[in-house]
């Protein structure tokens, strides 16, 4: 049986009910929730902020959650000390002082 299959392509003719503005509106928010919590993963912070605009219009499309995530990720990173030596913790000093008062 030599039978050829032929696979045709069908155009995308639905309509795109993309708004561009929430989409970006979302985008925004996220990167700024994603900085002022540092502590908090970037997809924590994308899946609240998309279920609050998912609960506001169900019927919405949303933009993919995955590009998203990056985009809050990259924001994230450019807030990350360079050096991380730079860091200073005040706790060392009494925690030491706290264990030679005790011995």
């Amino acid at each position: 049986m030599n039978a050829t299959t032929f696979i045709t392509r069908i155009p995308h003719t639905c309509k795109s009910e993309k708004n561009v503005s929430r989409d970006a509106g979302i985008l925004a928010k996220a990167k700024a929730m994603g900085i002022l919590n540092p502590l908090v993963s970037a997809k924590v912070v994308v899946e609240k902020e998309m279920m609050d605009e998912f609960t506001k219009d169900p019927s919405r499309n949303l933009p993919v959650r995955a590009n998203i995530i990056r985009a809050v990720q990259r924001k994230k990173q450019s807030h990350y000390p360079k050096n991380p030596t730079d860091f200073e913790f005040d706790w060392g000093s009494d925690i030491i002082f706290s264990v030679l008062y005790f011995i």
